[in-house]
């Protein structure tokens, strides 16, 4: 008599796992390229919304650099590569003290920035020691089709952000 029994054990190759595998990636595959892509895909609404928080981040950042180096620092509206701070806040932002660019961003084709406000046509925006923008003070209209967002600036220094929406009334603020 034998103590020992065989037991039968089924189990799949690695052949048949690996195609396995390869069938569901191009599933998977055909699948991303329809359907599943407008998942992960970002809305204007949420793109305006971090290009928002991106100029409300450096806005921060210049009254922070301020009050830091104990020295007035330039936010500056334009591309930073040409570092003339030309006022096309489309372009994007950058901060500049001295001669000296701190930190940048630039912005997508497709959004709009206007800054509206005292004075008009403003190129950049002093942060002083204390963190004040002295008389600078007005509304950056972000905007990409039909959805319009602000960051309204005060005098000393501090901002708010309005909610991202359709306001045909400041669509000519984009303009």
């Amino acid at each position: 008599m034998s103590l020992s029994t065989k037991h039968h054990r089924s189990a799949f190759s690695l052949v048949e796992v690996l195609l396995v595998l390869t069938i569901l990636m191009l599933i998977a595959r055909q699948t991303w390229s329809s359907s599943l892509a407008r998942w992960f895909t970002q809305t204007d609404y949420e793109k305006l919304t971090l290009i928002q928080r991106d100029l409300a981040r450096g806005l921060m950042l210049a009254r922070q650099y301020a009050i830091q180096a104990n020295a007035i620092i330039a936010f500056c509206g334009g591309d930073y590569q040409e570092a003339n701070c030309d006022g096309d806040w489309s372009k994007g932002w950058y901060i500049e003290s001295g001669s000296e660019i701190k930190t940048f961003h630039l912005f997508p084709l497709d959004i709009q920035v206007n800054w509206s406000g005292f004075p008009a046509n403003k190129k950049r925006i002093d942060f002083y020691e204390n963190g004040h923008s002295g008389y600078q003070n007005g509304t950056f209209y972000l905007c990409q089709d039909e959805l319009v967002g602000k960051i309204i600036l005060n005098q000393s220094g501090r901002f708010y952000l309005t909610n991202i929406s359709e306001l045909p009334e400041l669509k000519e603020q984009c303009e």
